[in-house]
Protein backbone atom coordinates (compact mmCIF):
# COMPACT_ATOMS: atom_id res chain seq x y z
CA UNK A 1 0.00 0.00 0.00
CA UNK A 2 1.15 3.48 -1.15
CA UNK A 3 -0.32 6.48 0.88
CA UNK A 4 0.36 8.26 -2.29
CA UNK A 5 -2.01 6.53 -4.00
CA UNK A 6 -4.76 7.78 -1.38
CA UNK A 7 -3.00 11.59 -1.91
CA UNK A 8 -3.53 11.05 -5.72
CA UNK A 9 -7.47 10.60 -4.91
CA UNK A 10 -7.61 13.56 -2.89
CA UNK A 11 -6.13 15.34 -5.60
CA UNK A 12 -8.30 14.48 -8.40
CA UNK A 13 -11.57 14.98 -5.97
CA UNK A 14 -9.93 18.29 -5.60
CA UNK A 15 -9.88 18.76 -9.40
CA UNK A 16 -13.46 17.59 -10.09
CA UNK A 17 -14.62 19.51 -7.04
CA UNK A 18 -13.12 22.72 -8.32
CA UNK A 19 -14.36 22.22 -12.03
CA UNK A 20 -17.59 21.26 -11.46
CA UNK A 21 -18.38 23.87 -8.27
CA UNK A 22 -15.74 26.69 -9.18
CA UNK A 23 -15.90 26.42 -12.75
CA UNK A 24 -12.00 25.72 -12.28
CA UNK A 25 -10.93 28.86 -11.28
CA UNK A 26 -9.62 27.99 -7.29
CA UNK A 27 -5.82 27.81 -7.13
CA UNK A 28 -4.21 24.48 -6.88
CA UNK A 29 -3.42 24.01 -2.85
CA UNK A 30 -0.95 21.85 -1.75
CA UNK A 31 -3.31 19.00 -0.31
CA UNK A 32 -1.62 17.34 3.06
CA UNK A 33 -2.69 14.27 4.78
CA UNK A 34 -1.82 15.06 8.83
CA UNK A 35 -3.08 13.97 12.09
CA UNK A 36 -5.18 17.25 13.83
CA UNK A 37 -6.71 16.27 17.26
CA UNK A 38 -9.44 18.76 16.41
CA UNK A 39 -10.22 19.11 12.67
CA UNK A 40 -11.23 16.81 9.60
CA UNK A 41 -9.67 19.00 7.83
CA UNK A 42 -7.86 22.69 7.40
CA UNK A 43 -7.66 25.18 4.59
CA UNK A 44 -4.17 27.27 5.00
CA UNK A 45 -4.85 29.98 2.72
CA UNK A 46 -3.15 33.20 4.50
CA UNK A 47 0.10 32.05 5.11
CA UNK A 48 0.41 29.81 2.62
CA UNK A 49 3.88 28.30 3.95
CA UNK A 50 4.48 25.91 0.88
CA UNK A 51 6.81 27.32 -1.86
CA UNK A 52 8.42 26.23 -4.74
CA UNK A 53 11.75 27.23 -6.17
CA UNK A 54 10.82 29.92 -8.28
CA UNK A 55 9.17 31.69 -5.39
CA UNK A 56 5.93 30.90 -5.89
CA UNK A 57 3.88 30.64 -2.60
CA UNK A 58 0.63 28.18 -2.30
CA UNK A 59 -1.86 27.08 0.49
CA UNK A 60 -2.76 24.19 1.71
CA UNK A 61 -6.11 21.81 2.29
CA UNK A 62 -5.17 19.26 5.16
CA UNK A 63 -6.70 15.96 5.70
CA UNK A 64 -6.99 14.68 8.89
CA UNK A 65 -5.79 10.38 7.82
CA UNK A 66 -8.61 9.37 10.61
CA UNK A 67 -11.34 10.57 8.10
CA UNK A 68 -9.82 8.44 5.04
CA UNK A 69 -11.86 5.72 7.07
CA UNK A 70 -15.29 7.26 6.28
CA UNK A 71 -17.59 6.77 2.99
CA UNK A 72 -16.28 8.81 0.12
CA UNK A 73 -19.18 11.31 0.40
CA UNK A 74 -17.98 12.17 3.79
CA UNK A 75 -14.19 13.52 2.46
CA UNK A 76 -15.69 15.05 -0.65
CA UNK A 77 -17.94 17.28 2.19
CA UNK A 78 -14.97 17.99 3.84
CA UNK A 79 -12.72 19.01 0.84
CA UNK A 80 -15.22 20.76 -0.53
CA UNK A 81 -15.93 22.77 2.95
CA UNK A 82 -12.04 23.36 3.00
CA UNK A 83 -12.41 24.82 -0.31
CA UNK A 84 -14.86 27.33 0.58
CA UNK A 85 -12.07 28.94 2.93
CA UNK A 86 -9.60 28.90 -0.22
CA UNK A 87 -12.16 30.33 -2.09
CA UNK A 88 -12.84 33.20 0.17
CA UNK A 89 -9.21 33.68 0.92
CA UNK A 90 -8.37 33.71 -2.84
CA UNK A 91 -11.19 36.55 -3.46
CA UNK A 92 -10.28 38.49 -0.40
CA UNK A 93 -13.92 37.74 0.90
CA UNK A 94 -13.49 37.76 4.63
CA UNK A 95 -10.66 36.54 7.15
CA UNK A 96 -11.89 32.86 6.25
CA UNK A 97 -13.76 32.14 9.51
CA UNK A 98 -16.76 29.94 9.98
CA UNK A 99 -18.96 33.86 9.16
CA UNK A 100 -21.87 34.56 7.41
CA UNK A 101 -19.57 34.92 4.35
CA UNK A 102 -18.81 31.13 4.66
CA UNK A 103 -21.92 30.32 5.25
CA UNK A 104 -23.16 32.32 2.03
CA UNK A 105 -20.17 30.99 0.25
CA UNK A 106 -20.66 27.40 1.22
CA UNK A 107 -24.38 27.55 0.07
CA UNK A 108 -23.74 28.63 -2.89
CA UNK A 109 -21.44 25.56 -3.91
CA UNK A 110 -23.21 22.78 -2.71
CA UNK A 111 -23.04 22.80 1.07
CA UNK A 112 -25.86 22.71 3.83
CA UNK A 113 -24.58 24.92 6.73
CA UNK A 114 -25.77 24.62 10.24
CA UNK A 115 -25.41 27.11 12.76
CA UNK A 116 -22.96 25.81 15.57
CA UNK A 117 -21.89 28.31 18.12
CA UNK A 118 -23.25 31.63 18.64
CA UNK A 119 -22.11 33.28 15.48
CA UNK A 120 -20.53 30.15 13.68
CA UNK A 121 -21.19 28.56 10.78
CA UNK A 122 -18.56 25.81 11.23
CA UNK A 123 -20.45 22.47 10.79
CA UNK A 124 -21.66 21.62 6.88
CA UNK A 125 -22.90 18.47 4.66
CA UNK A 126 -23.51 18.17 1.36
CA UNK A 127 -26.81 19.44 -0.20
CA UNK A 128 -28.75 16.79 -1.64
CA UNK A 129 -27.96 17.64 -5.14
CA UNK A 130 -24.27 17.61 -4.24
CA UNK A 131 -24.65 14.33 -2.50
CA UNK A 132 -26.09 12.75 -5.64
CA UNK A 133 -23.36 14.34 -7.88
CA UNK A 134 -20.48 12.94 -5.79
CA UNK A 135 -22.61 9.52 -5.86
CA UNK A 136 -22.65 9.37 -9.81
CA UNK A 137 -19.18 10.97 -10.37
CA UNK A 138 -17.43 8.76 -8.03
CA UNK A 139 -19.56 5.40 -7.57
CA UNK A 140 -17.31 2.99 -5.99
CA UNK A 141 -14.22 5.31 -5.02
CA UNK A 142 -12.91 4.67 -1.68
CA UNK A 143 -9.39 4.77 0.38
CA UNK A 144 -7.84 1.54 1.09
CA UNK A 145 -5.43 3.09 3.57
CA UNK A 146 -6.59 5.31 6.71
CA UNK A 147 -5.57 5.75 10.51
CA UNK A 148 -7.51 3.98 12.85
CA UNK A 149 -9.77 6.03 14.94
CA UNK A 150 -12.95 7.87 13.23
CA UNK A 151 -14.76 3.89 11.96
CA UNK A 152 -17.98 4.85 13.24
CA UNK A 153 -18.11 8.44 12.71
CA UNK A 154 -16.70 11.97 13.71
CA UNK A 155 -18.53 15.00 13.61
CA UNK A 156 -19.98 14.34 17.19
CA UNK A 157 -16.16 13.76 17.90
CA UNK A 158 -15.33 17.30 16.51
CA UNK A 159 -18.15 19.23 18.04
CA UNK A 160 -17.09 17.88 21.34
CA UNK A 161 -13.59 18.53 20.95
CA UNK A 162 -14.54 21.84 19.37
CA UNK A 163 -16.13 22.87 22.61
CA UNK A 164 -13.13 21.48 24.85
CA UNK A 165 -10.40 23.47 22.73
CA UNK A 166 -12.87 26.44 22.38
CA UNK A 167 -13.52 26.50 25.83
CA UNK A 168 -17.79 26.62 25.17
Amino acid sequence: MKLSIELYKLELLFDELNNHFFDGELNSPVITIQLDAYAAGWCDGVIRRWRNRQGGRFAEIGVNPKLLCRPFSEVAEVMLHEMIHLFIFQNNLSDGSHDKTFKECSEAHGLIVTQAGKQSYKRTDLSATTAEWVKEKFPSEKFDIYMYGWEDGWKSRMDEAGKEYNGT
